[in-house]
């Protein structure tokens, strides 16, 4: 595995967004990672998972580690890209090849916003009867884990998602898999976000 970004502890009531780039030379899984810390109260959510072939930078920039991916502060021209094959927005079920590992502790579990505490509302439809992902911390133990992973890819490509992180305790962490060994870490955030969905993005580059 490739680690390739991390959100730690609580982040506030609200969806964020976040970006990192990868470099990989082979095929590749991108593993969204949830391990529950020394709190057993928070949760984390994510919705909107778009895969395209575009350049992207780090969002936000001080995701760690810094030194892997350096910050930057410049923009680049929005670009809108058609939806793609590995697209979610998890409304009817998870999408083409994303699925929890066998060897979760915990699992990511799709939820209608009407039906949980926080988010109040999917980022989707922005409304309570829209549906994301989350990992509900109160069904681990410290250091337990829920990771959600894609289907196999292998172009360079630009991953933009929108997260939900609340609660003091765990990690929100991305991860490249390419083979069975983690890599080198790419992106890891901690600490209250805020009651809404942020915005994350993350560049996938064969090296």
């Amino acid at each position: 595995f490739v680690y390739l970004r991390g959100l730690q502890g609580n982040q506030g009531d609200k969806w964020l967004n976040g970006q990192v780039t990868v470099k990989s030379s082979s095929y590749y899984r991108i593993r969204i990672e949830r391990v529950v810390g020394n709190s057993f109260q928070g949760d984390a959510a994510i919705d909107d998972l778009r895969i395209f072939e575009n350049p992207c930078v780090l969002t936000p920039p001080d995701a760690d580690p810094s030194n892997i991916v350096p910050t930057t502060t410049s923009t680049k021209p929005t670009i809108t890209n058609p939806p793609g094959p590995y697209d979610c927005t998890f409304e009817s079920g998870l999408c083409n090849g994303w699925e929890n590992m066998a060897n979760n502790r915990f699992n990511w579990t799709r939820v209608q916003a009407s039906t949980v505490a926080a988010p109040e509302i999917d980022h989707t439809t922005n409304t309570v009867q829209g549906y994301f992902m989350q990992a509900d911390l109160s069904k681990g133990q410290a250091n337990d884990y829920a990771r959600l992973k894609s289907p196999t890819l292998n172009n360079p490509q630009c991953m933009t998602f929108y997260y939900h992180l609340l609660g003091q305790g765990g990690t929100l962490n991305l991860y490249m898999a390419a083979g069975d060994n983690l890599g080198i870490s790419l992106w890891k955030r901690k600490g209250t976000q805020g009651d809404l969905w942020r915005f994350g993005r993350m560049e996938i580059k064969k090296t």
